[in-house]
């Protein structure tokens, strides 16, 4: 008779299921958990300074790796901590899984310290959630929750075990499930119904300003090559949803920008003029259309596309609905295109010219100001330094906020899952350890988290976990001195009258020499180059503090909501 404990149980589980990396931070009810992890070399353990970051981590090695991100976090207060990096992720439908401690069983509902209901706080953020009642079961539960993180549309799950139960033993032959490869998670891609396949290439045939909006559905299921291909099959212009502008390489002949919030004008005027859509791997949501009329022609033809049946349809009337993976009904969309037409397609050199006439035209109007020399500095003038000083495979995170938000339209990408940023729940302060996160999953690759002032200061501490762990991201942080978004509000709505947007900030470039990473203060255009290259060379994580214009300001994003 083999006895093992449940801590043993958790971390040889996770570690059968390939977990190579857990975002962390220490709590007494994880001290057995930890003392497993401590003799497992396959699996990474970063200790974070604030549970907020752990979700905030795993999120952006969830989207970069397209694997299952896992955080553990204490019970109590580590849970609350994490709520709002569970919540990103949910917003993003990112596989991220939280384990939580919890207080032993025998205790349950005696309010002893730090007991909260965790899975009623996270039921509404999160796929599925469970607490494991029994340490025999944890193997199969933990399996449970990555299938669930993992198949469908994506998203967090969480699983909650009990103290005691991660300290009890259990006899390895009665453990409701094996430790062996079978744990592996591997999902077939939904594929689609054939006849509305064959019904949806005659409408994009049929189209006389046709267009494909390409959202996160695409990166997920890695169906960059096929969206292009049926584009240059089509000659039909390819959008991008909001906060997916790496979904389609930046340079791609028909690639017309993103539409929505901080999108491309040239995006936004084809979309009206579009008479059938294509919509994949997009909800068509918020950020995209602001739910309006206005967006597109009230007589297209919208073929919507998406592994989740109930979003079709949602928010605009479709005339095809098609449920499955992107990766599937494109690679069926471009068979059933080519045998409708025979294999004899052609190109559509007008429309074409025209794309890029747009193109050309935009890029030229927004380089006017990335261009500038004027001090304080622009901050249109630190995205094209940065965008022309990194890879083209770099990756770039940016977090929410109004100087920040001007990098939507200036910054190119060539490659998917290149490009991450605070998607639907706007959280500002996810930058810089979404950054880390993507980092530790790729770590051949230049990272730059491109941050506000006040997003950059809430996540601060996380220099503490990139020093200590030497994860290289260079931090951009942008200091304008001010909440600028809700300035702008002020501005636009409310005659100048500023009130609570002015802060008082340190000099990050010294904080950072204080925390043992690379400082660096910029306070001149001229000076922006240099800094960004000692930066990447540094070989240790840094930070590059921008002074940018506090006047400089994006409109507000949700203007229309301000008006009375």
């Amino acid at each position: 008779m083999t006895l093992v404990s449940g801590s043993r149980l958790l971390v040889d589980s996770l570690r059968d299921l390939g977990v190579e990396h857990i975002f962390a931070l220490l709590g007494s009810d994880l001290v057995p958990v930890f003392d497993i992890l401590r003799e497992t070399p396959e699996i990474n353990v970063v200790n974070v300074r604030h549970e907020q970051a752990a979700g905030h981590m795993a999120d952006g090695y969830a989207r970069v790796s397209l694997k299952a991100g896992v955080c553990m976090v204490h019970n109590g207060p580590g849970l609350t901590n994490v709520i709002t990096g569970i919540a990103a992720a949910y917003r993003a439908f990112s596989p991220v899984v939280l384990i939580s401690g919890a207080p032993t069983t025998r205790e349950l509902y005696r309010d002893t310290i730090q007991e909260l209901d965790q899975t009623a706080l996270t039921r509404p953020i999160v796929k599925w959630n469970a607490t494991v009642t029994r340490v025999e079961r944890i193997p199969e539960m933990v399996r449970r929750a990555f299938n669930i993180a993992l198949q469908g549309r994506r998203g967090p799950v969480h699983l909650d075990i009990p103290r005691d139960i991660l300290l009890e033993f259990c006899d390895v032959p009665n453990v409701n499930g094996s430790l062996d490869n079978e744990n592996v998670v591997d999902f077939p891609r939904v594929s689609p119904d054939s006849n509305v396949i064959v019904q949806a290439a005659r409408l994009l045939l049929s189209a006389s300003n046709p267009l494909i909006i390409a959202g996160g559905g695409v990166k997920w299921s890695e169906a960059t090559n096929e969206v292009m291909a049926l584009a240059e099959m089509l000659t039909a212009p390819v959008a991008t949803s909001y906060g997916h502008i790496d979904a389609v390489p930046g340079d791609f002949p028909l690639f017309i920008g993103q539409l929505g919030r901080d999108g491309s004008e040239t995006a936004k005027r084809i979309a009206r003029e579009a008479d059938v859509i294509l919509a994949v791997g997009t909800r068509l949501g918020a950020f995209t259309t602001f739910f309006s009329r206005d967006c597109f022609s009230r007589d297209v033809k919208i073929i919507q596309v998406d592994i989740e049946p109930s979003e079709i349809g949602r928010h605009y009337r479709v005339a095809l609905g098609i449920a499955g993976d992107a990766k599937a009904v494109l690679r069926a969309l471009i068979e059933a295109v080519k045998n409708i037409s025979s294999g004899v397609l052609v190109k559509n050199t007008d429309r074409l010219s025209r794309i890029e006439a747009m193109r050309r035209e935009e890029k030229d109007k927004l380089a006017l100001t990335a261009l500038s020399d004027a001090s304080p500095i622009k901050p249109q003038r630190v995205f094209k330094e940065i965008r022309e000083i990194l890879k083209r495979d770099a990756i770039i995170v940016l977090d929410d906020g109004n100087a920040v938000a001007f990098g939507y339209k200036l910054l190119e990408f060539y490659e998917p899952r290149t490009f991450l940023s605070p998607l639907d729940l706007a959280c500002v302060g996810c930058g810089y350890p979404t950054a880390l996160g993507a980092k530790i999953a790729k770590p051949d690759k230049q990272v730059v988290a491109v941050c506000g002032d006040g997003g950059f200061i809430m996540m601060l501490h996380e220099l503490a976990t990139a020093v200590q762990h030497d994860i290289n991201v260079v931090a951009v942080v942008l200091n304008n001195n001010c909440w600028a978004a809700e300035k702008a509000y002020q501005k636009h709505f409310y005659g100048g009258r500023y009130f609570g947007c002015d802060l008082l900030n340190p000099c990050f470039a010294e904080v950072a020499e204080k925390f043992g990473a690379f400082g660096v203060r910029v306070e001149r255009p001229g000076e922006l180059r240099e800094a960004l290259t000692r930066a990447l060379d540094a070989e240790k994580p840094s930070v590059v503090e921008v002074l940018v214009d506090p006047e400089e300001l994006n409109p507000p994003a949700r203007g229309d909501l301000m008006k009375r």
